[in-house]
């Protein structure tokens, strides 16, 4: 009787690691997508017990082959994810490809945390569902649920290794920068950035990126979850630091391509440029600005980047887009900067400015985001954005809370190389002048052409003159000159 008792024991035993066993290995815990949720006001994933469909479309296989290629298994490919999802991705991970896009090892890693989240076949090994909302869908009113909040368990290898390989990066603003791309995708310095805290702030809804709450857990012990299901963290590969791992990697300290060809290919071989320097005059504060929470530091910055005068610049830049130049003796015909002006999309005129990280709009230079619902805290200013588009000035979506674009409304980036003037290396916010810079079309060849820009140049410095005796807080010059593709950087040509 002992030993039969025994061995009902070892049988019953074995039955229940079987069926959890046979419960886990190639589930999805979702598919698909399910409105939006109610917090984040951002998509989420409708609930789904079952086994990975493959994609819909060819774009879909393409997006998951680029941005996935660890799942990628051919046209056939099976996943977790809709092709809805998939673009869902791809959209919420703009931000950290502009940012480590220049160093493939690490941005592979990186985005294999949301790859094998959102898409892997087999996801229910290291993704729990802890919290739904029921959803009906607003068309079909078909009843759902939609995921509000996960568990997802990765291995310490996998999360010290991405960790590693990202942790030097620089930001894409110059080759020699030193600012480490970590510091704005950890929510800490990048002094202070860990494997946790970093995975802990990206899961957070409180980042205003992630769409849903990711509870990280980095272990390497399998567990029972709260459904009585066996989780087996996640453990994919991560490429290592070195330059060889694959074609065309770089290394974990990839520089990147220099910006200046990049920044100089939009433009016509010989152009022309009209340039604004504006300083503020007399003696004021620097602005001592608290940085977004969880952060408790602050960020200096000098006194041209007070709000007020920089709407003050604002109006200025207007006046000075709006004028019109007399193109005869008798002032029948004028010419405007919309008449001359390089077009970089063939939209509008092209205008380097600290303003256009604005697109010269004041409405959004005065947006705060405060937090909800008590509104105690500013989560993003002018500032929080300023100082982002300085480190990342291509960037369509910033990090911070207010998720404004940093482009120009002509579609193209402002280096902030082009736009300040007195900093010192790389800190920006130390600028003791701003400088508008107005591209302009110019052919030696063209005598019509050359003689509309001297003559809008000749209207425009006398304005800029007679402005400047009525603004006592500001200094202005202004100066013309004629530029071909190739030539040194605007730092270099203005001191």
């Amino acid at each position: 009787m002992e030993c039969f008792h025994t061995w009902r024991i070892l049988v019953c035993f074995v039955c229940f690691t079987w069926t959890v066993s046979l419960g886990d290995s190639g589930q999805c815990v979702w598919y698909g997508q399910c409105g939006f949720d109610p917090a984040t006001k951002k998509p989420v994933n409708c609930a789904y017990n079952g086994p990975a469909k493959p994609l819909q479309t060819p774009h879909a296989v393409s997006l998951l082959k680029q941005y996935c290629p660890d799942l990628y298994q051919g046209d056939g490919t099976r996943t977790c994810c809709s092709d809805e999802q998939l673009k869902t991705l791809v959209d919420n991970i703009a931000v950290p490809v502009q940012l480590l896009g220049h160093c493939p090892s690490c941005l592979h890693n990186f985005l294999n945390i949301y790859c094998y989240m959102t898409c892997a076949p087999d996801h229910s090994q290291f993704v729990t569902v802890d919290r739904t909302t029921p959803y009906v869908d607003p068309k079909t009113g078909q009843k759902d649920l939609q995921v509000n909040e996960v568990n997802y368990a990765v291995t310490d290898d996998f999360a010290v290794g991405m960790f590693n390989s990202c942790a030097t990066v620089r930001l894409p603003i110059w080759p020699s920068a030193k600012e480490p791309a970590i510091g704005i995708l950890c929510g800490h310095s990048a002094d202070e950035c860990t494997p946790k805290n970093w995975l802990d702030y990206m899961g957070n809804t409180g980042n205003q990126q992630t769409p849903f709450q990711i509870n990280f857990n980095i272990t390497d012990k399998p567990y029972i979850n709260r459904a009585g299901h066996l989780v087996t963290p996640q453990n994919a590969p991560t490429l290592p630091c070195t330059p060889t791992h694959t074609q065309g990697a770089l290394p974990c300290t990839c520089g990147q391509p220099t910006k200046r060809p990049q920044f100089d290919k939009h433009f016509p071989p010989i152009y022309r440029t009209e340039q604004l320097i504006v300083r503020r005059t007399g003696h004021h504060p620097k602005i001592e600005h608290q940085d977004p929470p969880p952060a408790i530091s602050t960020t200096t910055f000098s006194p041209i980047f007070d709000k007020d005068f920089l709407h003050q610049v604002l109006d200025l830049q207007d006046k000075v887009y709006a004028l019109r130049a007399p193109y005869d003796n008798h002032n029948d015909n004028t010419v405007s900067l919309t008449d001359i002006c390089f077009r970089l999309h063939h939209t509008d005129c092209t205008i380097l400015s600290v303003l256009n990280y604005f697109q010269n709009n004041g409405t959004r230079i005065d947006r705060v985001v405060r937090d909800q619902p008590f509104g105690f805290f500013t989560l993003a200013d002018y500032l929080d954005h300023l100082k982002y588009c300085t480190w990342v000035p291509e960037s369509k979506i910033d990090t911070t809370a207010l998720h404004e674009s940093c482009l120009g409304t002509d579609g193209g980036p402002t280096y902030p190389w082009t736009a300040f003037q007195g900093f010192d290396g790389y800190n920006y916010q130390n600028a003791t002048a701003l400088v508008i810079t107005f591209v302009v079309n110019y052919d030696n060849n063209n005598d019509a052409e050359k003689a509309k820009v001297q003559k809008w140049e000749t209207t425009a410095n006398e304005f800029v003159k007679n402005y400047a005796l009525h603004q006592p807080n500001m200094t202005l010059s202004f100066s013309s000159e004629t530029r071909h593709r190739g030539d040194k950087p605007s730092l270099t040509l203005i001191g």
